[in-house]
């Protein structure tokens, strides 16, 4: 398993967990000030693409294949 957490300052904020035997972490980049963009893979030959909003909380979407979970 992968944690992944964004830490600012001194508040660390955990996304969830990758797990590193089905999945991995092809890329990760900002959209924009607010929003995460972490290109996941299931092993085939596409990115799946999950987008992270921090608008006063934090939403995830774009994850078909369930493969960020909670820790």
């Amino acid at each position: 398993m992968y944690p992944l957490q964004l830490q600012h300052g001194w508040t660390t904020m955990d996304l969830g967990c990758v797990n590193g035997d089905y999945s991995g972490i092809n890329a990760v980049q900002w959209l924009d000030n607010t929003t995460l963009q972490i290109d996941l893979s299931d092993g085939g030959d596409s990115d799946i693409p999950i987008v992270v909003g921090f608008d006063g909380g934090v939403s995830v979407s774009g994850d078909p294949d369930d493969l960020l979970h909670s820790c």
